[in-house]
């Protein structure tokens, strides 16, 4: 049996899969304190290796091999972005510099199209990636997620002051501080991801875009999705990208 972890900026997401691939337990996204739960049901699993994905800070990255190997006498087995593998090549000079968890999403996307692909992660950041035929990293973007932008707002603008905490999704015009900050946000995010799209769906490659993320539900609710793409949702890209990375 395999535990594998995915460990963002703020939150965590795990799941026991068997040797074949298949998933004996998942969770959906939650607190890094939700560690211990994964800790005692690998031990209930009898899980013998690991697989993480972690773009947290060093501390948490700590936190995670000290545990497995106090708790479960396991090692932490970390996949890291490589400049060529699996026939994806990124575009990045430095490949230590692109994130691990937008590494793995290609690698995973990669196995489930043979078209030119883009994904757009919608998490703590929203990340965008595009691949084509080949495997051929072509570049990205990183912009502030929605909860990162209201942070960012709030912290640094004093006199804006909300209170009720209003669920993002929303796009319409704000009737009050709390919308419209709330709605704002998201009208941002949208109006960024309908762009790409927009962009993609003009190109003549035949895209398939992957939306996953935290965040996307709040998100591609709101979006205008070009039928010139196909579009998946996949909640597990960077998980199901550890199988690649690390087999």
């Amino acid at each position: 049996m395999i535990l594998e972890i995915d460990a963002g900026n703020t939150a965590l997401k795990w799941r026991i899969v068997d040797a074949n691939g298949e998933v004996l337990l998942a969770t959906q996204r939650s607190s890094l304190e939700s560690l211990e739960a994964a800790l005692e049901k690998a031990r209930e699993y009898h899980v013998q290796e690991t697989r993480i994905s972690c773009v947290a800070s060093e501390a948490v990255r700590k936190l995670l091999g000290n545990q497995l190997k106090q708790q479960l006498g396991l090692r932490a087995r970390f996949a890291q972005t490589q400049k060529s593998y699996d026939q994806l090549t990124i575009s990045y000079p430095d490949p230590g510099r692109l994130g691990v968890d937008r590494w793995l999403a290609m690698l995973a996307a990669q196995h489930c199209t043979d078209r030119s692909f883009c994904i757009i992660d919608c998490g703590s950041a929203i990340t965008a990636d595009i691949v084509e035929v080949g495997g051929k990293h072509l570049g990205g973007y990183i912009v502030p997620g929605l909860s990162l932008m209201k942070k960012t707002l709030l912290g640094d603008t004093g006199q804006i002051l909300m209170t009720r905490n209003l669920r993002a999704g929303n796009t319409g015009w704000g009737m009050d501080t709390d919308e419209a900050v709330t709605h704002g946000i998201s009208r941002m995010a949208v109006n960024f991801v309908d762009s790409i799209l927009v962009e993609l769906a003009s190109d003549h490659k035949a895209y398939v875009v992957f939306l996953t993320g935290g965040d996307v539900d709040l998100i591609s609710s709101q979006l205008s999705l070009p039928k010139a793409l196909e579009v998946t949702f996949n909640a597990d890209l960077v998980l199901d990208g550890l199988a690649i990375a690390l087999p």
